[in-house]
């Protein structure tokens, strides 16, 4: 259930069958899925990067990995930013036998990420284009940065002697 409530679902992975078994939380790709069907839910742009670190990992060049991709929900035919771990289980002789993975959908975090890099870009354009003087303090009104404007107006050479 506390998997469910934060959007994070666990699941195997068998190199052998090359099927999906979840295990437990949100799923992301249906029970018995083989890889081939997955990666069609993969955004074209990210497929190439998954291939790669599944065959990293089943070939055994690397134990663990984490990833991040675009998945397409068929229950709401959007795309969601998946944060996914990877880790290899080995049988004796070394070779890949299962991998356990969690997905973690972070899509309502590079949303906000978006948007404060927007917000930021924006700031940034008026603090540096502006033509009136702008200086930012911190907290403690400390001097944090001015924009050229402010240098002039206060006669400063070099704005890092200032703060």
């Amino acid at each position: 259930m506390a998997l469910d409530a934060g959007g994070i679902g666990v699941w195997m992975f068998y190199p052998e069958s090359k099927k999906f078994n979840n295990i437990e939380g949100t799923q992301f790709i249906a029970e018995g899925t083989t890889g081939n069907e997955a990666i069609k839910h993969i955004h074209p742009d990210d497929r190439e990067m998954v291939k790669k670190a599944y065959a990293d990992i089943i070939e055994g060049k690397i134990d663990k990995t984490s990833i991040q991709f675009r998945l397409l929900n068929s229950a709401d035919g959007n795309w969601h930013n998946i944060n996914q771990h990877l880790i290899s289980e080995k049988n004796r002789n070394g070779k890949v036998r299962i991998l356990v993975g969690s997905d973690d959908d972070i899509t309502e975090v590079v949303k906000q990420r978006k948007v404060q890099e927007s917000l930021l870009k924006k700031f940034e354009t008026i603090f540096t284009k502006s033509s009136i003087g702008l200086m930012y303090y911190d907290k403690d009104m400390y001097l944090i940065d001015m924009n050229q404007k402010a240098a002039e107006t206060l006669c400063v050479k070099d704005k890092n002697d200032w703060i």
